[in-house]
C-alpha cells in the first residue's frame, strides 16, 4: 500500500497502513473490494462478517484488540476518529497505547526520511491554525542547523508534554526545510526512538547510545540492505531500465559515474524529477511506488542534492 509521508491522514487511514499489517490481508478473498466494509464495519462496532469468514481468521486475531486499544487511548487525549495527524503523531499514539507499528512500515518511514537528507531536507513539522494559515508554533536555535522552525520526526515521538495531551492538542503540517550549507545530524532509528514511550523498556535499549556524531559520514546501503527494504524485483528491473537508458544515442538523463563514487550512473536530475523521467519512459517494468524506487535509485545513480535539476 503506497503512503504519502507528507500528508495528515485520517485514523482509518492510520489504522490500516501503520497498525495492521497487510501481510494478513493475503489470505482474504477479493479482499481489495472486502476490506474496506469490513474496517467500516470494525470502526462501528460490528465484527460479524470479520469472525465469520474462514479466510479473515488471521485478521480477525488482531484488528478489534488494536482497535479498541487506540480507541481508548484516543478518549484519553480527546480525540475522535476524525482526527487529522501527520503519520508520525499517529505512531507516537500507538506507541502510547499499546499498539506496535508494523516493522516493514517503520523501515519504508525512515527510507523516505533517509531520503529527504539525501535530498538537502530536514523534516520538520509545524504547529498549524488553519483560520489563520499562520505558523503558531516554536522558533528555536539549533546547533549546527542554523535557524530551523518546528519539530523534527524524533522530537514529535519522543518530546515530553509542554501541555496535557500534547501533542494531540494542536494540528501539525509537514514541512521539508532545505538545509543546504549545513549538516544534517545522525538521527537514531525508529526502534531506538519508538521504545522511549512504551511503559517498560529494556535493559538493553536504555544502554543504547542514541547521541548525534556530526562528522560521522552516512554509510551507503548494500545492495543486501536495498534487497531486504524494497525487494530484489525492483533493483534488478532499475538495474535493467537504468542500462537501457544510459545506452541510447540521445540520452540526456544519465552521465558515466566516478569510481570514488562506486555508483555506475551520474545525473544532473533531482532524484524526483530522475524517478519521473524513468516511469514515464519505462512504465511498464517500473511499477512501484515512487518512495520505493527512491530509495533504490541512490544506489546506482548519483543525483544532485537540495537543488533541482532538468532537462535543457
Amino acid at each position: 500500500m503506497v503512503a504519502n509521508w507528507e500528508k495528515n491522514w485520517i485514523f482509518l487511514t492510520a489504522l490500516k497502513r501503520l497498525a495492521i499489517d497487510s501481510r494478513l490481508f493475503v489470505s482474504i478473498e477479493n479482499a481489495e473490494s472486502c476490506l474496506p466494509q469490513v474496517f467500516d464495519d470494525a470502526l462501528a462496532g460490528r465484527f460479524g462478517r470479520l469472525r465469520e469468514r474462514e479466510d479473515m481468521k488471521l485478521l480477525a486475531a488482531v484488528l478489534p484488540s488494536v482497535l479498541e486499544r487506540l480507541r481508548k487511548k484516543m478518549e484519553s487525549v480527546g480525540l475522535s476518529e476524525s482526527a487529522k495527524f501527520p503519520p508520525v503523531v499517529w505512531l507516537r499514539l500507538m506507541h502510547e497505547a499499546d499498539v506496535e507499528p508494523v516493522s516493514a512500515v517503520l523501515r519504508v518511514f525512515e527510507d523516505w526520511q533517509e531520503q529527504m537528507r539525501a535530498d538537502g531536507m530536514t523534516v520538520l513539522y509545524r504547529r498549524w491554525d488553519r483560520a489563520t494559515q499562520n505558523y503558531v508554533g516554536p522558533e528555536r536555535e539549533r546547533d549546527g542547523l542554523g535557524t530551523l522552525v518546528g519539530y523534527t520526526v524524533e522530537e514529535m515521538l519522543v518530546e515530553q508534554p509542554k501541555k496535557p495531551n500534547w501533542p494531540y492538542c494542536h494540528q501539525w503540517k509537514f514541512f521539508g526545510e532545505p538545509s543546504v550549507g549545513v549538516v544534517v545530524p545522525k538521527v537514531p532509528p525508529l526502534e531506538v526512538v519508538l521504545p522511549k514511550l512504551a511503559p517498560e523498556v529494556s535493559e538493553g535499549i536504555r544502554k543504547v547510545k542514541v547521541g548525534v556524531d556530526r562528522h560521522m559520514k552516512r554509510r551507503k546501503r548494500s545492495r543486501q540492505d536495498l534487497e531486504r527494504a524494497c525487494g530484489k524485483r525492483v533493483l534488478v528491473a532499475l538495474d535493467e531500465c537504468l542500462a537501457v537508458e544510459f545506452s541510447r544515442k540521445r540520452n540526456g538523463v544519465l552521465e558515466a559515474g566516478r569510481k570514488k563514487d562506486h555508483r555506475t550512473y551520474k545525473c544532473q536530475l533531482s532524484l524526483n524529477e530522475l524517478v519521473s523521467e524513468l516511469k514515464r519512459k519505462y512504465s511498464k517494468q517500473l511499477t512501484w511506488s515512487d518512495s520505493t524506487l527512491k530509495s533504490a535509485l541512490p544506489y546506482f545513480v548519483a543525483c544532485p542534492r537540495g537543488r533541482p535539476g532538468g532537462l535543457d
